[in-house]
C-alpha cells in the first residue's frame, strides 16, 4: 500500500499527467484517504482501485 505522497511520485516517474496527479493528490488528501496515519490500514482492493481511478482520469485527461 502507498502513502499519498507515494503514489503522486510513482504516477508522475510513470509519465501521468502532472495536472492530473495535483489535482488527484489533493482530493485525496481533503478527503483523508490513505494519509500516514492510514497507512498499512487499507486493503489491496482498495490500492488497487485507487490506481484504477488514477489511470482512468488520466486516459480522459489525454485522450
Amino acid at each position: 500500500n502507498l502513502t499519498d505522497e507515494e503514489d503522486f511520485i510513482l504516477g508522475t516517474m510513470l509519465g501521468y499527467d502532472r495536472v492530473k496527479q495535483c489535482e488527484w493528490y489533493l482530493r485525496r488528501k481533503r478527503n483523508g484517504r490513505n494519509d500516514n496515519n492510514n497507512a498499512g490500514k487499507t486493503n489491496n482492493s482498495n490500492s488497487n482501485t485507487s490506481i484504477a481511478q488514477l489511470q482512468t482520469e488520466t486516459i480522459s485527461a489525454t485522450g
